[in-house]
């Protein structure tokens, strides 16, 4: 699997079983079963209380959310 581009991904670990990746946050320890960039976005932005300001701020000028 390639590692996708977007910065976001920074904040994530990686775990692969035999068919399926999950993305680990690595400030929650949050597992997605479903990984995208836009996931990851709303999970560091809105759910993750561990993150950094800094981080969110930062991904956060780059993200607009659909739901806002």
């Amino acid at each position: 699997m390639v590692r996708p581009s977007s910065d976001i991904w920074q904040s994530f670990d990686i775990e692969k079983t035999d068919k399926k990746s999950k993305a680990i946050c690595r400030f929650c320890c949050f597992k997605s079963a479903f990984p995208n960039a836009t996931r990851m976005t709303n999970h560091i932005l809105n759910q993750c209380s561990k993150c950094p300001l800094e981080i969110k701020q930062k991904n956060g000028k780059r993200y607009q959310s659909p739901f806002n």
